[in-house]
């Protein structure tokens, strides 16, 4: 539970120079001599100005970490509305409840300037550890207002400062369609980290994106220092009646002592739990595409190499849906039926044939789109694009060419739009996988990999799936292993584009082919992740450990960067040709090869840690872990993921010993040396297994 606290400035001639704000520049004054709040965590606190908003981050040791945060909303005319050159607002806190949780508002409200009032928010949850800074503009005029931006997280001159000059920096570019991310390079990052391994610090921040705006941040470094704004930019920018109000999506903030990966776990479950569960029907991992460049003779010729090596799924080469630049020759459609092959289809939901003038709006080319406003239009919408998807198995949504005239028009912002589009598509095809299109290509590079596993790992494990990308397959010829292991770290669709060498579809066929895994990023502050986490013990009461997979070049990092459930901390064990070897606390991997580790919780009870065979540790493959104190007993089900037969293993801390076993209808003849248990397992078959043990 957090305990706010209101600090009064300091009284006598201190006083005096708190008074004299205006004259003086009161934003710059320490947080000593400012009302302010406090909000204290773990080893140190965010501070929240009762006067102008300014909000910071002190910690203890270090001092202000972040000295000042503001906040700026930018009209369409270019006026710039900042809160440091307004007078002071009046403060307020009320308690509130969103899906978050229990929480308490503490705002600040600004007399009208430039014809809006402004009301500044930082939201403090009773029982989380982040906080939701949040910035509503309303027209105060008697006048429409043209709103482009509107920004809650503007960091003041002094930036992000005291921080190590080896601080991990990582932004996670994201759009949002409607609420589906989709990894794009060209949008703002909708997770930021630093995460300062000397001093033990994690900064995070992110937006939970509603729909209605382009929201993230960019941040720059010049020398030691960070700079950089979290906001909403509306395009085209929005009409504000008289008396109207627009939010900016509220701007998420965490610090803390614990490892960057648990801050992006906090994000991911507080973006999938306001946005709701997005899962829909299961869409192709792979299908292939073609450019409007490419000739339909060389498509077949490709789509002949991609079947043969088992890709299932091919994108129709016909422009969009609607408005069609080239109609889809019926030739590849009977090709691609007749090699087995599954037709997808790319559209615009948003694109109209001439029709009703209630229900569409015309731009200055003389095309029709639909009228967003006008409930028949969606209603009508839906009706085309299920007559356009007939007979089709998947459809990809692209972002819409609505041009920005008709925009303005209904006064709708282009995330509005394409937050409608997809919503329509799903509702006119609930029992199809409707996919938003891919914004970002990757190549045979690990690191691109890595990246946009990063992005999505922990939102597709909390609900929230992720937009397809692209891989550009030009010139591959094969797959090497790592990259292949890579590859299955990306939980979505991959579409395929480009020509391989001869030879190459199978190789990349064959590794999308893998099961994608179900892996967290450990090192989640850096770019690239190198360090990955197959979560076991969340589901097992702490009875199983968790596999660590290290990739080449990941560097020094230590077991408590590793997630472990609330109270347990870990140990690392390592299993090179299947015996385990106890690790120190700060592995560096400098090897060409994947390295695999097992991650021990600390328990007073025996622990299941892996099963090891000739590609070392295999945990996933272990389903309904469980420990029963009472009986002292041990079990779960091998589900024959090794192929081969492999050893299991299994620490028994004191005072516990080793009693008796079977695994499947088979007594476990054990290994005991000192806390370890070792035993063996068949491979390729489900087997269960039950351990029994007792106090010495």
């Amino acid at each position: 539970m957090m305990t706010i606290f209101l600090r009064r400035a300091l009284g006598g001639v201190l006083l005096a120079l708190v008074l004299s704000y205006a004259a003086y520049g009161g934003t710059d004054l320490p947080w000593a001599l400012r009302d302010h709040y406090e909000f204290p965590f773990e080893n140190g606190r965010l501070n929240y100005a009762a006067d102008n908003a300014d909000w910071g981050v002190t910690i203890q040791g270090l001092g202000d970490v972040i000295p000042a945060v503001r906040f700026s909303v930018t009209l369409a005319d270019g006026t710039v509305i900042r809160n440091d050159a307004l007078e002071p607002g009046k403060p307020s806190r009320e308690k509130v409840a969103d899906p978050l949780g229990d929480a308490t508002d503490y705002s600040v409200l600004f007399a009208p300037n430039a014809g809006l009032t402004v009301r500044h928010r930082i939201r403090a949850y009773k029982d989380r550890s982040f906080f939701l800074i949040k910035l509503e503009v309303q027209n105060a005029g008697d006048k429409p207002t043209l709103v482009a931006n509107i920004n809650p997280a503007v960091l003041g001159p002094e930036g992000i400062a005291l921080l190590d000059n080896k601080t991990d920096f990582a932004a996670r570019p994201l759009a949002f369609r409607g609420s589906r991310p989709v990894i794009d390079s060209a949008a703002p990052a909708a997770l930021l980290f630093f995460n300062d391994r000397a001093k033990g610090l994690t900064l995070a921040f992110g937006v939970l994106a509603q729909g209605k705006a382009i929201s993230g941040g960019v941040f720059e470094q010049t020398g030691r220092i960070w700079r950089g704004e979290m906001g909403s930019r509306f395009e085209p920018p929005v009409r504000l009646a008289p008396g109207a109000t627009l939010e900016a999506d509220p701007v998420w903030f965490s610090f803390a002592t614990v490892p960057a990966g648990a801050c992006d776990s906090l994000y991911a479950w507080a973006l999938a739990t306001v946005n709701g569960n997005q899962t829909a029907a299961s869409a192709p991992r792979t299908w292939i595409a073609m450019d409007e460049n490419t000739s339909p003779d060389a498509y077949i010729e490709n789509a002949r190499a991609w079947a043969a090596a088992g890709v299932r799924y091919a994108l129709a080469p016909n422009g969009v849906g609607g408005q069609s630049k080239r109609p889809e020759p019926v030739s590849i459609a009977k090709e691609l039926d007749a090699l087995g092959m599954v037709m997808g289809l790319e559209i615009d939901p948003l694109a109209a044939p001439q029709g009703n003038r209630k229900w569409t709006r015309q731009d200055s080319n003389g095309l029709c789109w639909l009228n967003l406003l006008e409930p028949a239009a969606l209603t009508y919408g839906k009706s085309q694009i299920r007559k356009m998807a007939a007979g089709y198995g998947f459809v990809v949504v692209r972002p819409s060419r609505i041009p920005d005239e008709v925009l303005r028009q209904l006064n709708v912002t282009r995330a509005e739009a394409e937050a409608t589009a997809l919503r329509m598509a799903q509702a006119a095809l609930p029992d199809s996988p409707v996919i938003p299109c891919a914004a970002a290509t990757v190549s045979q590079d690990i690191d691109l990999w890595l990246a946009a596993a990063g992005c999505a790992g922990r939102l597709q494990g909390n609900g929230l799936d992720v937009g397809a990308i692209r891989f550009d397959t030009q010139g591959t010829a094969a797959i090497e292993e790592n990259l292949a292991f890579a590859m299955t770290l990306f939980p979505g669709s991959v579409e395929l584009v480009g020509k391989p060498a001869p030879g190459g579809h199978k190789y990349v066929a064959q590794a999308l082919a893998r099961p994608p895994r179900p892996l967290r990023p450990v090192d989640a502050a850096r770019p690239s992740p190198k360090v990955w986490q197959v979560p076991a013990s969340y589901a097992t009461n702490g009875a199983q450990g968790d596999t660590v997979v290290v990739f080449p070049g990941a560097g020094t990092w230590t077991s408590s960067d590793v997630e472990m459930p609330r109270g347990a901390s870990a140990r690392l064990w390592h299993a090179p040709g299947g015996a385990f070897t106890r690790l120190g606390a700060t592995p560096t991997d400098m090897n060409e090869k994947i390295a695999v580790y097992g991650s021990e919780p600390i328990r007073p009870h025996p622990v299941f840690l892996g099963t090891a065979d000739a590609d070392g540790l295999v945990l996933h493959g272990v389903e309904r872990c469980a420990w029963d104190g009472a009986s002292g007993v041990l079990s779960g089900v091998f589900a024959g993921a090794h192929a081969s037969r492999a050893k299991a293993y299994v620490s028994v801390p004191p005072p516990w010993e080793f009693r008796a076993g079977v695994a499947g209808e088979k007594r476990v003849i054990a290994k005991e040396t000192a806390s370890l248990l070792e035993f063996s397992v068949p491979g390729g078959q489900q087997t269960p297994f039950q351990l029994r043990f007792r106090p010495r």
